[in-house]
């Protein structure tokens, strides 16, 4: 996606740009709430990222949609010199009305390669593992077709007759590690209460090493079955364009030392842009060491 790191940079360094302030009888500017996506048109091709704070001019409405245009100043050698004719430098004493360039910006589109059609997936990955909610930047999402991906569904539960046992012993030694602190002498009960953690200490690690080698299976599998892959950026955004409309799965698996996080999304595509966030509310089997 180097395409799209070049476009988010463009956009970052508009942002940074001194906005121009309107007259009275312009429209007003007005700051975006919240990072949001420009598009072509209303739930069309993305053209890029805008941050939270970028002051927009609203052009027009269009059911829950709004035209909206940037205004602000570009150095003048960043465009064909024609067009940096065309402005006549102002006087020095002479005050002029703010001028609204209208600038239409080649974005580069990469060749496609989920199929012919024009449709969008697009999302946010973010995990929160342990104490912290952060951004999974550098994350590999595979897209495969539904009729490839069914098994990538199955539970780690499913494939390992054992997995529901041993989560139930964990919650039955917790349980038991809470009323030996309530027993006994005070140098019995920490005894007790230490041997039944470190018992479940020993359970949770053979939870984890099955969920370790269930979800190596399922990142093989979809590695294998993929029909495009794409990376998230330092942000944990993540784009494929060009996909032929149909039912497919969204595969990442995110492994880290407090955890390890998978996800195995469907997702039916239409024409325009699918929005597929992966986060903790739909993260499967997080094992937190």
């Amino acid at each position: 996606m180097k395409y799209g790191s070049r476009v988010l940079m463009a956009v970052a360094a508009t942002a940074l740009l001194p906005i121009l302030a309107l007259t009275a009888g312009h429209a007003q500017l007005q700051p975006l709430l919240r990072e949001t996506s420009l598009r072509a048109t209303p739930s069309g091709e993305l053209v890029a990222f805008l941050p939270a704070g970028s002051q927009v001019e609203v052009l027009e409405r269009r059911d829950d949609w709004l035209l909206v245009r940037l205004v602000g100043w570009v150095p003048a050698d960043s465009l064909p010199a024609a067009a940096s004719a065309e402005a006549a430098p102002a006087g020095r004493n002479e005050p002029t009305a703010p001028v609204e360039p209208q600038v239409q910006v080649a974005i580069p589109t990469p060749p496609a390669r989920a199929g012919t059609g024009a449709s969008v997936i697009e999302g946010l990955v973010k995990a929160r593992t342990g104490r912290r909610n952060r951004p999974a930047a550098g994350l590999s999402i595979y897209l495969v077709p539904a009729a490839d991906g069914p098994d990538l569904m199955t539970g780690a539960g499913e494939a390992n007759p054992d997995f529901p046992a041993l989560q139930k012993q964990v919650a039955d030694l917790d349980r038991q590690a809470g009323r030996a602190m309530q027993e006994g002498s005070f140098m019995e009960a920490t005894t007790e209460h230490d041997r039944l953690r470190r018992e479940q200490a020993a359970v949770k690690s053979q939870i984890a090493e099955i969920l370790a080698a269930h979800h190596g299976r399922h990142a093989s599998a979809a590695r294998d079955r993929a029909i495009a892959e794409t990376t998230t950026d330092d942000r944990g955004w993540y784009t494929f364009t060009g996909v032929a409309p149909g039912d497919y799965m969204l595969y990442a698996r995110l492994v880290r030392d407090d955890a390890d996080v998978e996800w195995v999304l469907p997702t039916r595509v239409a024409d325009g842009v699918a929005r597929v966030d992966l986060d903790s509310t739909n993260a499967r089997d997080l094992q937190k060491n």
